[in-house]
């Protein structure tokens, strides 16, 4: 497999794309951004991410986990449904409970997880609090009767009671943590 990046001065349709050819010829995959502008980027997981001017926006992802893209697509999504009322059972579109809301969240994003907490947490990869990042799941209280998504700076997005709404709150407001996972 060859990867090319176009400059914007090259001719022809691909111009200013980043253009993946597999070994049987052809083109499998470009960017079609019409533009340059983007940086290529091999990780050290060995993951490739083309980054342009609005982020990252293509990767390969591989290796690690979910990709970085499904994991800021689960994010994304969680942050549109603050404010929806928790509903036990709820999973969307106008209420959630909190592991339905991460299930819908990931399954917005094209990657399938189990429904209840409990499953959530015995499918996903055990991280430590250190390894924490965007779009993993933090579970709480005896049985994993409780989830939520890590979205950065110590917060989560949560659907945790009835009575409450999908909201932001503080990593440890809804208890002590009792594990990390990340979706694999």
């Amino acid at each position: 497999m060859a990867i090319e990046a176009f400059s914007g001065t090259d001719e022809g349709p691909l111009k200013g794309n980043l253009v993946v050819y597999p070994n049987t010829g052809g083109v499998s995959w470009a960017s079609n951004t019409g533009g340059g502008g983007g940086t290529l980027i091999i990780q050290n997981d060995g993951n490739v991410v083309l980054y342009g001017p609005g982020g990252a926006s293509w990767s390969t992802y591989t290796a690690g986990g979910v990709s970085k893209l499904a994991a800021s697509a689960a994010i994304a999504f969680v942050k549109r449904q603050l404010g929806k009322p928790y509903l036990y059972g709820g999973t969307g579109p106008g209420s959630y409970d909190c592991s339905g809301l991460m299930q819908a969240a990931y399954a917005n994003a094209g990657v399938g997880i189990p429904r209840t907490s409990s499953e959530q947490y015995n499918r996903s990869r055990r991280i430590s609090r250190a390894e924490l990042q965007p779009g993993d799941l933090v579970f709480y209280y005896s049985g994993i009767s409780h989830v939520a998504m890590y979205v950065g700076n110590n917060q989560i997005i949560e659907a945790l009671k009835t009575g409450t709404v999908v909201r932001y709150d503080s990593i440890t407001l809804p208890g002590n943590p009792i594990g990390y996972g990340r979706v694999a």
